[in-house]
């Protein structure tokens, strides 16, 4: 038996639940309750699981999603953005989204994003890879690292073009 005892539970050698998995291990003495053990791994595999839906949500997504770190340089993209824009994800990693978007009409939603204020259905103008004029609805949102600091924006946008163009004909 075990001496040590906590809550009911014994403290078993971080070394003897490796072995239990089959898992080569070096002695070094570190005592671990085993439930801390157990309540990790279930909460990395509930995270896992998250991440693994909301990639899947994001990839499916017919919206162009793109995420701009604090910077404001691309930092990921979906497959619905390279549909809509022309460029292909490796192509915009790292660059500022001026390659679409007027500068000073994306400064000023980026500063409202900065504020941690949110904004819906903003109609801009962008250009595609192959230079043509298409219209948005832009969403946009700030979004938040594990101590609740500003670490990136996200943009979801909607082509309107066929809308625009429409009423235009009107």
């Amino acid at each position: 038996t075990f001496p040590y005892e906590q809550h009911g539970l014994g403290l078993l050698m971080a070394e003897a639940i490796l072995a239990l998995e089959g898992a080569t291990c070096i002695s070094l003495g570190v005592q671990t309750p085993i439930m801390d053990i157990v309540l990790a791994a279930e909460k990395q595999e509930q995270l896992d699981r998250k991440d693994s839906e909301l990639r899947a949500v994001v990839v499916a997504s017919p919206a162009a999603i793109i995420l701009t770190d604090a910077e404001g340089r691309i930092r990921d993209w979906n497959p619905a953005a390279e549909r809509m824009l022309g460029y292909q994800r490796y192509e915009v990693i790292g660059r500022e989204p001026e390659l679409f978007i007027d500068h000073s009409r994306r400064r000023e939603l980026d500063e409202k994003l900065d504020r941690g204020e949110r904004f819906t259905g903003v109609e801009l103008r962008m250009r595609t890879k192959d230079d043509h004029r298409i219209y948005v609805s832009a969403s946009g949102a700030p979004v938040y690292d594990g101590n609740g600091e500003l670490s990136a924006h996200m943009w979801v946008l909607l082509d309107i073009t066929e809308r625009k163009r429409a009423e235009e004909t009107l």
